[in-house]
């Protein structure tokens, strides 16, 4: 059962002509009430129906923050206040040239308030699962300060790009040494390939050394820290949340990739 709806409608001051009888159809309203000045010296006839059970449908979209306020007023006296939906014919179809054919001007603002009574399109949402795994690729002192700094929130694994110094093993982070092939995906989904990737060997005797060499290797993560400096992951004109990209030669980054840094802030 649709709640009973009602119309209020003004002229602004005498400023704007108006159709009550096709607005109130168009609407689908059971009651419409004309005012010249609804938000100054007849706003009590807002409040009235603001104060009641049916729905309210105010067409005046300048002073939609005025009449909100009002709702909340009205709820916080009385527990109680009128579902409220504002919608501006004014601007969008009341004021034109004096020549200007009233018809005209009727029938446009009729159909901005049918259109308003159009359900909403449900806006598209996309399920990000995140465990919070990150990889930092670049030189090995800066992977390692990053890394420092984020390794409380997030899981991190430093593939540095360089041959040294190599450091001490960290239970903050794991390391591996290698060289980023390829890259794809987004925040919570990146795929990552490498080449000559040789992971840091924190057991035995004497000095670290990194182990093995594997032609290739893939790796997946959430969250992408690129350090590695010149060219980044993907082009600029490509927007990929979860992807940070600085070059610590320069210490700047990208406007494009400072966007993506924004993004997946949150």
């Amino acid at each position: 059962m649709t709640t009973p709806k009602t119309l209020l409608l003004c002229t602004c001051d005498k400023s704007q002509s108006i159709d009550s009888k096709a607005l109130q159809a168009a609407a689908g309203a059971e009651q419409v009430v004309v005012v010249d000045q609804l938000c100054g010296s007849e706003m009590r006839t807002a409040a009235e129906h603001l104060s009641g059970r049916h729905e309210v449908l105010i067409a005046c979209g300048q002073q939609a923050a005025l009449f909100e306020r009002l709702g909340e007023d009205i709820h916080a006296e009385t527990q109680q206040s009128a579902p409220l939906a504002t919608i501006d014919i004014r601007d969008r179809a009341g004021w034109s040239a004096p020549g200007a054919k009233p018809q005209r001007l009727h029938a446009k603002q009729a159909a901005l308030v049918a259109a308003a009574q159009l359900p909403a399109p449900m806006a598209p949402a996309k399920t990000i699962q995140s465990a919070g795994v990150c990889c930092i690729v670049g030189p090995t002192d800066q992977a390692v300060r990053m890394a420092e700094l984020v390794g409380d929130e997030l899981g991190v694994t430093c593939i540095v790009t360089d041959a040294g110094p190599i450091q001490l093993p960290s239970a903050n982070y794991d390391m591996a040494r290698g060289e980023l092939t390829g890259a794809e995906g987004a925040l919570g989904n990146f795929r990552l390939e490498f080449t000559r990737l040789q992971p840091l060997n924190p057991t035995g005797r004497g000095a670290l050394g990194y182990g093995d060499v594997q032609a290739s290797a893939r790796s997946e993560c959430d969250v992408f820290i690129d350090l590695r400096g010149g060219e980044p992951a993907f082009p600029s004109y490509q927007k990929r949340n979860g992807y940070f990209w600085a070059d610590p030669a320069k210490n700047r980054r990208t406007g494009a990739h400072r966007a993506d840094r924004q993004g997946a802030g949150g």
